[in-house]
């Protein structure tokens, strides 16, 4: 019988248990899906104010240009360079004496070449410094992931490209004249440093016209005379070229966009036309932005967004005054010298708000979510978007 008492108390006690484990779990349940939903909530409300995740002055020696370089940033002067990332934290930094430095980054490599003069130097990700002397005045530059290194050249009467190695091997050089195949406009360099696409502006009579020339310098492209893998004419000019990944480029032209896929041999994706012509654009990885004027239909300017497909992302019109457009990550950021606005590409407005204490003169991505790199006058600064609002 006193077995039989001690068996049912201590079934009761395991009931009484697992009512309460059960009754914990509810409670923990509940108390779950009511934070997800309230932080679920948050997140589609705009962001009303910002931290200073790292904040810098940009020193005594004047840069002549900022560059995006990995997270962070180039700093790029007469006397050197140096590589900053998002916290503030310098990568590297390297000394030359130049006239006129022009530069170019991608991913963990850059080039800086004397704009003018005849001498590029090239660094790798640890800051190790690389230079080559080359035989013509410097127009422009590119490189790549892989440390070559294209450089545009002239001497008066034509027009060369070399591609180089950190080592100083030229790879490859290409000879234009500029009466018989036109004026070397833009240019641009695949990630693995195998494909480069010109655009060269043409004339007839008082008539302006372009083409584009996609040279392969792998397997394939040797296939053909000078690797020259196909051209593309056009009845007007076309001022930019950008690789937005390794086999996916995109052009601007004065009311249109085009994107080209060139895993091997370029083809045509598809031709973006606007009704206006172009202000702005910007490319990423995965999207292209074109900016144009919209003050006809009432509204400043019209934002269009597109993915690599050409399939529209997102269209808007923007009635505040912007001096220029950023994509980053999956937001599109528009700012002048003392707002930023920053939007989604589902629509959504996730930040629009003056930057207090900011004279901005340019933005940059900081390689994480919510976050930019601000430049000033005089310094610079990572912010992080945020909450201010308690619920």
């Amino acid at each position: 019988m006193d077995r039989d008492r001690k068996k049912s108390s201590g079934k009761r006690k395991k009931n009484m248990v697992g009512r309460i484990a059960v009754v914990l779990i509810a409670l923990l349940v509940i108390a779950a899906v009511v934070w997800f939903g309230l932080w679920y909530k948050r997140q589609g409300e705009p962001y009303d104010g910002i931290e200073i995740v790292w904040n810098g002055t940009l020193g005594r020696n004047a840069a002549l240009q900022y560059v995006p370089y990995s997270n962070g940033y180039m700093k790029v002067s007469r006397d050197g360079a140096e590589a900053v990332n998002s916290y503030g934290s310098l990568a590297w930094n390297v000394s030359y004496d130049m006239n006129q430095p022009i530069a170019a980054s991608c991913r963990e490599y850059a080039a800086v070449g004397d704009c003018g003069g005849k001498i590029v130097y090239m660094m790798d990700g640890t800051g190790a410094l690389y230079w080559k002397n080359v035989p013509y005045p410097i127009c422009e530059i590119e490189t790549s992931a892989m440390g070559v290194t294209a450089v545009r050249m002239n001497d008066g009467m034509a027009d060369y490209i070399q591609l180089i190695t950190l080592a100083g091997e030229v790879l490859v050089e290409i000879k234009t004249l500029e009466n018989k195949d036109g004026f070397p406009i833009d240019m641009a360099l695949s990630e693995d440093g195998t494909k480069l696409v010109t655009s060269y502006l043409t004339l007839d009579g008082t008539d302006a016209g372009g083409w584009l020339s996609f040279y392969n310098f792998g397997e394939v492209g040797q296939n053909y005379s000078n690797n020259l893998a196909g051209v593309f004419k056009y009845d007007e000019v076309v001022p930019e070229v950008r690789f937005m990944d390794n086999n996916t480029v995109c052009v601007f032209r004065k009311e249109a966009a085009a994107i080209y896929t060139m895993p091997e041999l370029p083809e045509l994706v598809a031709e973006i036309p606007c009704t206006q012509p172009i202000l702005r654009a910007d490319v990423s990885r995965d999207y292209l932005a074109v900016v144009t004027d919209n003050t006809a239909n009432g509204t400043v300017a019209r934002v269009q967004v597109y993915d690599k497909k050409a399939q529209l992302q997102f269209d808007r019109n923007i009635a505040e005054e912007f001096d220029a457009v950023l994509l980053s990550g999956e937001d599109i950021v528009f700012y002048n010298s003392s707002a930023c606005l920053v939007m989604n590409l589902s629509g959504a407005l996730k930040f629009n708000s003056p930057l207090e204490g900011f004279t901005i003169t340019d933005i940059m991505p900081a390689g994480e979510k919510d976050k930019l790199i601000v430049f000033g006058e005089t310094d610079v600064s990572t912010i992080r978007m945020i909450h201010t609002k308690e619920e």
